[in-house]
Parts: C-alpha cells; sequence; structure tokens
C-alpha cells in the first residue's frame, strides 16, 4: 500500500478556492431569486452567472459579484455601465469608490479563512432553499 504524500499549503488552499467559488457563486445565483442583477430580465437561477463587477481580487464580495444574464455578463462583457450604475443606487457612489479600492489590495486567503467563508455559504445557501 503506497503512502500518500501530504498535501501542500498552495494545493489545499487551490482547491478549497476552487470549492469555495462553487459555494458562493451558487448562493449569489439562489440568493437573485433568478434575476439579473442588470437589466432585471428574469431567469432559473442556474442560467445565471455570477458577474464580477471588478474582476481579481474580489472573488468572494457579495457587493463586486452578482447574478447576471448571460446576455448582460457575456455577451456585452459584463455591461459594466449599468453594473455601476445598479451598484451606485443600490450602496451608494462612496461604497463604490471603497470596493475599487479594496481591489487595490493583495489579499492571499489562508486554508481557515476559506473554511470558514466554506462553512458559511453552505449554510447561506441552506436558508434559501
Amino acid at each position: 500500500m503506497r503512502k500518500r504524500r501530504p498535501v501542500s499549503k498552495q494545493t489545499l488552499r487551490e482547491r478549497l478556492l476552487k470549492k469555495l467559488w462553487k459555494l458562493f457563486s451558487i448562493y449569489v445565483r439562489q440568493k437573485s431569486k433568478g434575476v439579473c442583477y442588470i437589466c432585471g430580465a428574469k431567469k432559473d437561477w442556474r442560467e445565471l452567472d455570477a458577474s464580477h463587477y471588478i474582476h481579481g481580487r474580489l472573488d468572494f464580495s457579495e457587493i463586486n459579484i452578482q447574478a447576471c444574464c448571460r446576455k448582460c455578463n457575456r455577451f456585452m462583457h459584463g455591461n459594466l455601465g449599468r453594473y455601476a450604475e445598479r451598484l451606485i443606487t443600490d450602496y451608494g457612489r462612496e461604497r463604490l469608490v471603497e470596493l475599487r479600492q479594496e481591489a487595490a489590495q493583495v489579499k492571499k486567503w489562508e486554508p481557515e479563512e476559506l473554511q470558514e467563508k466554506i462553512t458559511y455559504y453552505t449554510q447561506a445557501i441552506k436558508k434559501l432553499n
């Protein structure tokens, strides 16, 4: 019988990030009740994307990532002008500025933080259903 090699911290982090993204995406799309954040189109939540306003470092921000139809997210490249307008309406211009500042910060998630978020979003999805 072969001994398993211990998983490196980097490999563990990558696995947890992948699992968390899947859960977070489901949560964001289910929470929307099937309505595109940008254009208001109604779809089954499985037909929506978890769309980023700012790509990169804000992968688990419930403000930065909203459920959007594929037309807005994929074919209109996020429809960012209307996305920004909606974010300003919902959260205010100041919060949008803060979001951009947060995006400039480098965040390296620790496995423990990721596991906490996985637990949180697993429970949050159960509450939605």
